[in-house]
């Protein structure tokens, strides 16, 4: 079984703590990681996450092609998106999406990552009085600072198993006590 070396473990750390939904696909856009936040938003364990199709994350098959569309059209990431998901149980929540395209070396698409926020009503439309151009600015900086690290993590997400993912999430992941 392959070990996550230290140098992904802070990147990682960082995911897995994230307050946004993070989800990482593969080039077929199947889910090969998801964080707690993921989970909670979706209504689905880490189990049932990985091995998805990112499709069904969506609310529905349109806003994914929608999503996959408007990346391609901006170069490879967008910000701040607005989407739907969907949870387990059939609810549809309102979310901003950022996400980015990732490519190997040789240019060679092998997937994507996309952190989901739940919705804030004024959080993008009405910007005018409501969100200064600073806050935004700062808000656009880190959502891009997030996908620069996360591209730098991915680069060499081909090579590790998901059993290897598996292990090194539960190693971090601490016990509830009831």
């Amino acid at each position: 079984m392959e070990k996550l070396t230290k140098s992904h473990r802070p990147a990682r750390m960082d995911a897995l703590l994230s307050s946004d939904a993070v989800l990482a696909i593969n080039a077929e856009g199947i889910i090969t990681f998801a964080n707690q936040e993921a989970c909670e938003l979706t209504e689905r364990t880490m189990n049932e996450l990985i091995g998805e199709s990112i499709v069904e994350v969506y609310a529905s098959i349109e806003l994914a092609r929608a999503a996959n569309r408007k990346i391609y059209r901006a170069g490879g990431s967008i910000v701040d998106m607005e989407s739907k998901t969907k949870t387990k149980s059939g609810k549809i929540i309102p979310v901003h999406v950022s996400a980015s395209h990732l490519y190997d070396s040789n240019g060679k698409y092998i997937g994507g990552v996309g952190y989901f926020s739940r919705y804030k009503p004024g959080m993008i439309e009405g910007l005018e009085g409501i969100v200064e151009e600073a806050q935004l600015k700062a808000r656009v900086e880190q959502l891009e600072a997030k996908m620069d690290n996360w591209k730098k993590l991915a680069s060499g997400l081909g090579k590790i198993s998901k059993e290897a993912i598996r292990s090194w999430i539960k190693s971090y992941t601490p016990s509830k006590k009831r």
